[in-house]
């Protein structure tokens, strides 16, 4: 399995991400990895993982359907059109949830590089009315992802 042995290093955001999403919601989780999210959601939701090599934003491969809820926790940034995600998510859920990391400095495995305003800007364009911050997730001493809401 690809995700074996990855462990919980990244429980703490899915827990953060899991208290945003309402009971009963309808979920996509794009880049699932070992789905800790799915585990952490009220039991009443429904949970579709998704992850490379079936689902790849880059690639122009995404899955059919309808959600309540969209996330990408950390995978945003490994897009090629940030934009055009952003579209796509907007035709497939009626909110989204994504962290991003907007850090000062720019981690040599990114695709991209958006300021806050610029991934609002791009949410806004892609028929999102409203995207905003709604929280940070401490991922080590020095480095914070922002958690977006659009809706």
């Amino acid at each position: 399995m690809r995700w074996e042995g990855v462990g919980d290093r990244w429980s703490g955001r899915a827990k953060v991400v899991a208290s945003l999403i309402a009971p009963g919601s309808s979920v996509l989780d794009f880049g699932a990895g070992a789905c800790g999210l799915g585990r952490l959601l009220d039991p009443s939701c429904a949970y579709t993982p998704v992850d490379l090599p079936g689902v790849d934003m880059n690639a122009g491969l995404w899955p059919e359907g309808r959600w309540d809820v969209a996330v990408l926790s950390g995978v945003l940034e490994y897009a090629d059109d940030p934009g055009e995600v952003l579209s796509r998510l907007r035709l497939l859920a009626g909110e989204a949830v994504i962290t991003y990391d907007h850090g000062p400095a720019f981690r040599s495995d990114f695709t991209n590089h958006l300021a806050e305003e610029d991934l609002r800007d791009l949410a806004l364009r892609a028929d999102w009315a409203d995207a905003r911050i709604v929280g940070w997730w401490k991922m080590t001493r020095t480095q914070l992802q922002a958690i977006w809401k659009l809706s």
